[in-house]
C-alpha cells in the first residue's frame, strides 16, 4: 500500500484550495488536494511540507491531522493522510506540477471532478470549516 499525503488549506473565509492533476499523469484532469508519496525515512507531516515545497513554492505552518482515506485505484492501493493548515490570507500559489488551481467553499464542492480518494475528505472538512 502507498502511503500518501494531501493538504487541505483553509482561508479566513472558509474556502480550501483545490488543483487540478496533470492530464498526461495517473488521474489527469481530476481535481485533488496538493501532495504526495510519503518518502522512505519521512514522517507524513514532512512528506507534505516537502511535496508542497516542490509542488506549490509554499512554506506551511501548524498542521491538523484529520481522517485518514485507504482508497483501491486501478493501480494500487493508497493510504491518503489528509492534513488541514489554516491561512488567515490566501498565499501565493506558484503551480510547479498543476495545471489549475481553485479556492472552494465547501458548497461549491460538487462543481469539480474530484480523484476518488479525494471524495471522503469533503464532507469532513464541510464539518470542520463551518464558522471559520
Amino acid at each position: 500500500m502507498l502511503t500518501v499525503t494531501c493538504l487541505i488549506l483553509a482561508d479566513a473565509g472558509g474556502c480550501v484550495l483545490a488543483t487540478r492533476r496533470p492530464l498526461d499523469k495517473a488521474l489527469g484532469g481530476l481535481w485533488e488536494f496538493p501532495g504526495g508519496k510519503v518518502e522512505a525515512g519521512e514522517s507524513p507531516g514532512e512528506a507534505l511540507r516537502r511535496e508542497i515545497r516542490e509542488e506549490l513554492i509554499l512554506e506551511l505552518g501548524a498542521l491538523e491531522v484529520l481522517t485518514p482515506v485507504e482508497h483501491h485505484y486501478d493501480f494500487g492501493k493508497i493510504r491518503l493522510l489528509p492534513f488541514l493548515a489554516r491561512c488567515p490570507e490566501r498565499p501565493a500559489i506558484h503551480l510547479v506540477e498543476h495545471t489549475d488551481a481553485r479556492w472552494l467553499a465547501p458548497e461549491d464542492f460538487g462543481s469539480l471532478e474530484w480523484a476518488p480518494a479525494d471524495v471522503p475528505i469533503l464532507g469532513e472538512i464541510g464539518r470542520l470549516l463551518r464558522g471559520v
